[in-house]
């Protein structure tokens, strides 16, 4: 916080190798206007890569903003949501910013059903407080769930 502009604060902030910026939130309670709260992170982070001065906007590093959220708050019927700067016809037109929503609570699928990594992590993020040891599912073994599932009992 400086005395002539405003920041967020984040549950996690990071940088991969490539440069590109991740921002991740969660939410347990249900937040009205939580779309604008995603876009000011955003848009927090991209005002800290723009220098002053002559700057070349063509080599900003990309920024994802990852909200994981237990309750509703997207009028779409997916669990999982994507978003870019698109045109009124739905074409891509940049994809430096990327906003991605999971809203647990939309999430129905069985272990039968599940197949990808995504839905593993959800249904992991769903019934990992609740399950038995006899009730863990196959995937749980996967060695990139297993250590966070090993992390979770730490």
């Amino acid at each position: 916080m400086t005395i002539d502009s405003r920041s967020g604060v984040f549950d996690l902030s990071c940088t991969d190798e490539n440069g590109s910026h991740f921002i991740v939130e969660m939410q347990l309670g249900y937040a009205t206007h939580f779309v604008q709260r995603m876009k000011y992170y955003t848009l927090q982070k991209f005002n800290t890569l723009v220098e002053k001065g002559d700057f070349d906007y063509a080599n900003l590093p990309k920024i994802y903003t990852i909200a994981l959220l237990e309750k509703n708050i997207l009028p779409t019927k997916q669990f999982h949501t994507v978003s870019n700067l698109r045109s009124e016809d739905g074409e891509i037109i940049d994809r430096q910013m990327t906003f991605i929503t999971v809203e647990l609570s939309k999430f129905k699928k069985k272990i039968a059903g599940i197949q990808t990594d995504l839905e593993k992590l959800v249904y992991t993020m769903q019934t990992i407080h609740t399950a038995e040891p006899t009730q863990y599912p196959a995937f749980w073994t996967e060695e990139w769930l297993k250590r966070a599932i090993d992390e979770l009992d730490t």
